[in-house]
């Protein structure tokens, strides 16, 4: 059996628990389940398209590397949850099962990872900038993805094969980063309080004031996503924790249950927090809306 706070993910695609279903017909929380995990296909598929499509302009900072790294491991947990939504209409054999179970697990990690690099970006470029250059270069944020896979692929085999103690202690280092994220986000716009305060004294020019205002949307944007992350995800996993503990109440698997597809909200809102609040994105997925070949007229 699974653990219990898994017992939502296994109740809806019936992947581990089962090697056929019963009921051949779809559920309204199938249906929803596909609904979300397939706008999550789209959005991020169209926010990767554009971000290719547009190379030359959006690659120009390290950031960009991570946004797509998030955008693809979105795109593969939203293609995993519209399968099982539509689990009924396939048989699937089971070492099928267990691998998409090991994907689904994989690029949720991978996302949850990737954002916390960007969080650790942040506080990097904005509390020790003259270091920045060194650490947070082209090389080493491409070598962070990588690992970030090679980390989340590990955490996707263990969550298949030791369903008893994988998931508590994936839980428990979820909680732990969240905890340490916002101890940066403290950190961070403690920061850029005092440099907005001493802006007017040391640098009154416009692009002294631009340079702020920019490094204060990106961090904002950032704990905009950790904060989603929070909400989605964290109430889910602290459920399962208890249900563990509490031997399966049945009030808790029902919240998890229901909640699920909540924490798939989490993989679709990403990248409508880039188009809302970054304009570089924004105008990129319009000009690609539009078949458009420049974006020159947007700046």
């Amino acid at each position: 059996m699974l653990a219990p706070i898994l017992n939502a993910t296994a109740t809806n695609i019936t992947f581990v628990l089962n090697s056929k279903s019963k009921n051949q017909d779809q559920t309204p929380y199938d249906i929803l389940t596909t609904i979300i995990g397939g706008m999550a296909v789209i959005l991020n598929g169209l926010l990767l398209i554009a971000m290719i499509r547009n190379a030359s302009e959006i690659f120009t900072s390290n950031g960009a590397y991570l946004v797509a790294n998030v955008a693809i491991a979105d795109l593969l947990t939203g293609l995993n949850s519209s399968l099982w939504g539509i689990k009924n209409s396939f048989m699937f054999s089971k070492r099928l099962k267990i691998a998409s179970f090991s994907i689904f697990w994989t690029s949720i990690e991978a996302s949850f990872l990737t954002i916390f690099i960007m969080s650790l970006e942040r506080y990097i470029a904005i509390l020790h900038p003259f270091k920045a250059n060194l650490w947070l270069s082209k090389t080493r944020t491409i070598q962070s993805c990588i690992l970030t896979w090679i980390l989340s692929g590990l955490c996707g085999l263990c969550m298949a094969f030791y369903t008893e103690t994988a998931p508590l202690f994936l839980a428990l280092f979820f909680e732990i980063t969240i905890l340490v994220t916002c101890f940066l986000y403290y950190k961070i716009f403690i920061k850029l309080a005092e440099r907005r305060q001493c802006l007017p004294l040391q640098l009154s020019s416009n692009h002294g004031n631009s340079d702020l205002q920019r490094e204060y949307q990106l961090t904002t944007v950032v704990a905009v996503l950790t904060m989603i992350l929070i909400v989605t995800v964290l109430p889910y996993m602290i459920a399962g924790q208890i249900s563990v503990a509490t031997k399966n109440n049945p009030s808790l698997k029902l919240f998890i249950h229901y909640y699920f597809p909540v924490e798939l909200t989490n993989f679709l809102l990403n990248p409508v927090v880039y188009a809302l609040r970054l304009p570089k994105y924004r105008h990129a997925i319009l000009k690609t809306l539009r078949g458009c070949q420049t974006i020159e007229q947007y700046d």
